[in-house]
């Protein structure tokens, strides 16, 4: 961190950022002053970093979250979601059926769930196509979460098991 503070001093670079993957990391990060960015995980299944945006939020930190729709595993059958993960096969069946209540589609859900998320200045996005790509950009343009959905999803998936947070 001090090599790359000096790379500010020089005017080489205007802001030192990282990106984490636990917890820990994620306390030590938002506590270091010279880190004016913050990257993590953060969809429906995944509420590790609750605290760690609430708290960059507080310090006036950018917060760019990555994983939105958990590196595909929401696109994912039931059928092939059991065979690959099958500890998720339970909370993407009830994810399904939160989006049959709600009549909208897994992106939509996982999309506007990370938007509804206050502190977030950006979405690391993985798409495989143009396609993909105007879907997502739709998404931008629809309504947002009713707070009865996000407190739904908040209760509903809070013990997701690590294995299908950080699948392989």
């Amino acid at each position: 961190v001090y090599a790359l503070a000096e790379c500010i001093e020089d005017g080489k670079i205007d802001a030192i950022g990282i990106s984490v993957y636990s917890p820990k990391i994620a306390t030590i990060a938002v506590r270091e002053k010279k880190i004016k960015l913050i990257q993590l995980p953060l969809n429906v299944f995944d509420h590790r970093f609750e605290k760690h945006i609430s708290e960059a939020l507080f310090k006036n930190l950018k917060v760019i979250v990555r994983s939105v729709y958990l590196q595909g595993l929401f696109f994912l059958s039931l059928d092939m979601c059991k065979k690959k993960i099958p500890l998720a096969h339970a909370p993407l069946k009830r994810l399904l059926q939160i989006t049959s209540d709600y009549n909208l589609s897994i992106a939509e859900i996982a999309f506007k769930y990370v938007l509804s998320t206050k502190g977030i200045i950006s979405m690391v996005l993985g798409m495989e196509n143009s396609q993909q790509l105007n879907e997502n950009i739709a998404l931008l343009d629809t309504q947002k979460l009713p707070i009865e959905l996000i407190n739904e999803i908040n209760n509903t998936f809070r013990d997701i098991p690590i294995e299908v947070l950080d699948p392989p």
